[in-house]
C-alpha cells in the first residue's frame, strides 16, 4: 500500500506507512533469526558451550553455504556457564552471523572465562571498521549501512543482552584478521573444572 501510485503525492501518508514497514520488517528478522539460529539446539537451562556451539556453527555453515566460510575456534574445554542458555545462544548467534555477513573467508570465535566473568570475542576477516565507525555501531539503533542486513539489528540486540548482564560491549579492528572485532565480557556464575583447548 505505502507503494501504491496514489500515496505518491502524499507524502504526509506514505513516509509514516514506510516507517511502520520498517518496523515490522525489523521484528520479523529478528524472531526468524532467533528461530534459525537457537532452534536446533536441545533444551537446557545453562549454557553447554561443547553442546550448543558445534550445532550453532553448523547451523550457520549452512545459512551461508554459498560463502567459502572457515570457523576458527578458542574455546575453553568443558564451559558450562550459569547464564540462561536462550539469551547466550542469541548473543553469539546475532555475533557470528553479522560475521558471516561481513567476512570474506574467516571468522573466528573466543571463548573463555576470566575470575568471574566470561570473556567472547568474534572477529571477521571483512572490511571492518575505522574508529569513527566503531563509534557510531555502538549507539543503539545505528547502522552503517541501510540499503543491506548488517551491523545493525543483531547488534541492537546483542547490546540489549550484555546491558540486562551488567556487562560490556566493544568493537574495534581485528588486530588478528583486519575485520571487525566484537568484544563481550560477562560477569556470570560458573560451574568449576575447566582447560583450555584450540580447534580450527
Amino acid at each position: 500500500l505505502a507503494d501504491h501510485a496514489r500515496l505518491r503525492d502524499l507524502p504526509e501518508v506514505r513516509e509514516p506507512m514506510q516507517r511502520h514497514n520498517q518496523s515490522l520488517r525489523m521484528l520479523i528478522d529478528r524472531e526468524l533469526g532467533r528461530a534459525r539460529l537457537a532452534g536446533a539446539a536441545t533444551a537446557t537451562m545453562r549454557f553447554d558451550a561443547a553442546v550448543e556451539v558445534p550445532q550453532l556453527l553448523d547451523t550457520l555453515q549452512s545459512i551461508y553455504r554459498a560463502k567459502p566460510l572457515t570457523f576458527a575456534t578458542e574455546i575453553e574445554a568443558g564451559l558450562h556457564l550459569a547464564i540462561d542458555r536462550e539469551d547466550m545462544l542469541e548473543l553469539l548467534g546475532n555475533l557470528l552471523d553479522n560475521a558471516c555477513k561481513w567476512g570474506r573467508a574467516t571468522v573466528h570465535l573466543g571463548l573463555a572465562t576470566e575470575a568471574s566473568t566470561v570473556r567472547v570475542e568474534v572477529e571477521d576477516d571483512g572490511p571492518g571498521c575505522s574508529a569513527a565507525e566503531c563509534e557510531q555501531i555502538a549507539q543503539r539503533g545505528v547502522r552503517l549501512d541501510e540499503n543491506a542486513p548488517g551491523h545493525g539489528l543483531g547488534l541492537t540486540i546483542v547490546r540489549d543482552i550484555v546491558e540486562t548482564y551488567g556487562g560490556r560491549l566493544e568493537f574495534d579492528r581485528s588486530p588478528r584478521l583486519g575485520g571487525l572485532r566484537v568484544r563481550v565480557r560477562l560477569p556470570v556464575g560458573l560451574q568449576p573444572g575447566s582447560d583450555r583447548e584450540d580447534s580450527e
